[in-house]
C-alpha cells in the first residue's frame, strides 16, 4: 500500500473488519443521523444522506418514491441519480468535490474515489463523532497516489487523526493476488 494512504489508514480504526450479513455497504453514523449508500430507512433516524456512487450496490433500495430526506452526492452523481431515478431535484444536493461543507453540527469533504465517474469519499468532521472516513469504492493507484501530493483536500487527509474508517472492501482480500489496473478492465 502507497505510504500516503497506509499512514492515514494506520491513524485511524477499521470498522468493516467482519463481512455482515447485508445487501450493500451502507452505513449509520452520528447517532444515527448520518446514513452513507443506506436507502432502507426503517428503524433509522437518519436525516442526511449520502451516495459516494451510482453503481447498484450503493443505490439498493433507492427508488423514484424517495422522500425521506436529502440526498448529498457529488455533481455527477446527482445528474445520473435524476436520469436513472427520475428524483425530484429538490431532494438532490450536489456538493463540489475536494471542497469542504458545512451541514448542520459537522462538516464534509468529498474526495475523489478514482473509481467510476462521480465516484467520492466521504471525509465528515464534528465535535461530537469526530472524524469518519467513508471510502465507498475506491482505486488506490498511482493516479490517487498523486492527488496525495497535489491536491489540498488530499494533502490536509494525511494531517488529520481519522477515528473511523468505513472500507467498501470488496477487493481487499489476500487471496485476490492482482487486480486489474483501468486499463485492463476497460480493453476487456
Amino acid at each position: 500500500m502507497a505510504p500516503a494512504l497506509d499512514s492515514a489508514l494506520r491513524r485511524g480504526s477499521n470498522e468493516c473488519g467482519k463481512k455482515k450479513k447485508r445487501v450493500g455497504p451502507g452505513v449509520t453514523f452520528g447517532g444515527g443521523r448520518i446514513a452513507v449508500d443506506l436507502w432502507k430507512t426503517a428503524g433509522t433516524s437518519a436525516r442526511h444522506f449520502f451516495l459516494t456512487h451510482c453503481h447498484t450496490d450503493h443505490t439498493h433500495g433507492l427508488t423514484p418514491s424517495w422522500r425521506h430526506g436529502p440526498i448529498y452526492c457529488s455533481p455527477i452523481t446527482a445528474r445520473l441519480l435524476k436520469v436513472m431515478f427520475d428524483l425530484d431535484d429538490s431532494l438532490l444536493r450536489p456538493l463540489e468535490v475536494n471542497e469542504s461543507h458545512q451541514l448542520a453540527d459537522f462538516c464534509v469533504t468529498l474526495l475523489e474515489a478514482n473509481h467510476c465517474p462521480g465516484a467520492v469519499m466521504f471525509l465528515f468532521e464534528s465535535d461530537s463523532f469526530g472524524t469518519v472516513l467513508c471510502t465507498g469504492d475506491m482505486r488506490h493507484d498511482h493516479r490517487m497516489e498523486k492527488m496525495f501530493a497535489t491536491e489540498p483536500a488530499f494533502m490536509r487527509l494525511q494531517k488529520l487523526t481519522i477515528d473511523h474508517i468505513y472500507l467498501d472492501n470488496t477487493y481487499l482480500d489476500e487471496k485476490i493476488a492482482e487486480f486489474p489496473t483501468r486499463e485492463e478492465a476497460i480493453s476487456e
